[in-house]
C-alpha cells in the first residue's frame, strides 16, 4: 500500500467523498466541454484550441489533483493502481499507441461509411496556423500537447474510474464505469461529427480498459500523445510539402 492511502482519514475513504469528487472534478469538465461544442457555431480557430487546451485545461487539471489530494486523501502516484518499472510504462506506452493508430486507421474508414466526420471542425484553420509558425507547432506538438491533452484528458479518465470502481467495486460496477468513461471521452469530441465520435469512443474504451488491466497511468498518457503528436506531425509534412491542402 502506498503511504498516502494508509494516512486517509475515514471520510476520505467513504463512497460518498467519492460520489463528491466525480460531482466536483468530473461533471463540470465534460459538462463544460460538451456544452463549449454545442454552442460553438463556427469552426475553431488555432486561438480557440490554444485557449482550451493552453489555459483551461491545465487550470481544470490542477483542480482535479487538488480535488484527489485533498477530498480523497489521495496522491497523483495513488492513481497507480500496480506497480511496474518506469520502462515498463514506457514500452507500455508506445505498444498502447502502436494498438490505438493502427485501430484508428483500420476501424476509422469504415466507421466513416457510415457515421460521417464533422467537416467544420476547424482542422483546417489549426493545422494551417501551425505550419505558418514551425515554433508554435514545436511548442503546439511538445508540452502544450503533453500537458493540455494527454495528461488532462488521461487523468481526467483515470480520476473517474478511480473514483467509480471505489463506488461500484464488483465485476459488473467495473466494466459499466469503463463503458461510461468511453462514453464521455467520446461526447467530449462532440465537434468532430458522428464518425469521430465513433472512433474517439473505441480509443476511450481501449485505453479504460488498459487500465483496469494493468492499473497504471503513464502508458496511458505517453501513448495518448504519441497517438495525437505523430499524427499531427504527419499532417503538418503533408501540409507543408503541399501533398495535402485542407
Amino acid at each position: 500500500m502506498n503511504p498516502s492511502l494508509s494516512l486517509r482519514k475515514p471520510w476520505q475513504r467513504t463512497r460518498w467523498m467519492q460520489i463528491v469528487a466525480i460531482l466536483l472534478g468530473i461533471v463540470p469538465v465534460y459538462g463544460m466541454t460538451i456544452l463549449s461544442h454545442l454552442n460553438q457555431n463556427r469552426p475553431y480557430s488555432l486561438n480557440d484550441i490554444l485557449f482550451y487546451i493552453g489555459v483551461i485545461a491545465s487550470i481544470m487539471l490542477v483542480v482535479l489533483l487538488l480535488l484527489l489530494r485533498f477530498l480523497c486523501g489521495e496522491s497523483f502516484s495513488d492513481l497507480n493502481l500496480k506497480r511496474a518499472r518506469w520502462w515498463q510504462d514506457v514500452l507500455g506506452g508506445i505498444a498502447l499507441a502502436a494498438l490505438t493508430l493502427g485501430t484508428l486507421y483500420l476501424l476509422g474508414p469504415v466507421i466513416e461509411r457510415v457515421l460521417p466526420r464533422e467537416p467544420q471542425s476547424g482542422l483546417g484553420n489549426i493545422m494551417n496556423g501551425l505550419v505558418r509558425d514551425p515554433w508554435l507547432l514545436a511548442l503546439f506538438v511538445g508540452p502544450i500537447l503533453a500537458v493540455g491533452v494527454a495528461g488532462f484528458e488521461e487523468i481526467t479518465r483515470v480520476f473517474l474510474l478511480s473514483r467509480w470502481w471505489k463506488i461500484a467495486p464488483g465485476t459488473a460496477g467495473r466494466w459499466l464505469g469503463v463503458l461510461v468513461s468511453a462514453a464521455l471521452f467520446s461526447l467530449a469530441h462532440l465537434y468532430q461529427g458522428p464518425g469521430g465520435m465513433a472512433n474517439t469512443a473505441i480509443t476511450g474504451l481501449i485505453l479504460a480498459i488498459v487500465y483496469l488491466r494493468f492499473g497504471r497511468v503513464w502508458p496511458l498518457i505517453i501513448s495518448h500523445y504519441l497517438h495525437d503528436a505523430l499524427q499531427i506531425v504527419l499532417l503538418a509534412y503533408l501540409v507543408q510539402s503541399g501533398v495535402v491542402q485542407i
